[in-house]
């Protein structure tokens, strides 16, 4: 039986860790947006998506900052919630195969606090077919002590 959920007793925030995946649909937008090149690129111009990117790509998309795949990057006058990314350096080597990842990340409030360590590369995401299709991050949350 799973334990009751816990509230933050001063602000009644929920206080869950969530489990992110690279799933294929985050690396098919990390992909497109690596077209671009290495220069950091708005996610959404005008109301176009990056590289024709699907919706729900670039709604995950700042989940790749967790595997410090992508940095926020914003130019210089721009204000840092500008939408501006970069693929770090990490980054490019996962899109060249050199470097694989940790299957998940747990974060807490939108930082990181845990790590798989089974390690996954680019090619197996995209060449399996049941790579994380099934998974559901909020059902793999749990509660934070």
């Amino acid at each position: 039986m799973a334990e009751p959920m816990k509230y933050c007793e001063t602000c009644g925030a929920k206080m869950v860790r969530y489990k992110h995946s690279l799933c294929k649909g985050i690396v098919n937008g990390l992909l497109r947006f690596a077209k671009f090149g290495p220069h950091p690129q708005r996610l959404c111009d005008k109301g176009k998506l990056a590289g024709g990117m699907t919706r729900n790509a670039a709604d995950n998309f700042q989940k790749l900052k967790y595997f410090g795949i992508v940095v926020k990057a914003p130019p210089d006058g721009e204000a840092q919630h500008s939408g501006w990314w970069q693929i770090t350096q990490r980054g490019w080597d996962f899109i060249r195969g050199t470097k694989a990842m940790p299957s998940f990340m747990w974060t807490y409030r939108g930082e990181v606090v845990d790590e798989s360590t089974e390690l996954v590369s680019i090619h197996e995401i995209k060449h399996d077919p049941y790579y994380l299709q099934w998974g559901d991050y909020v059902a793999e949350s749990e509660g934070h002590p």
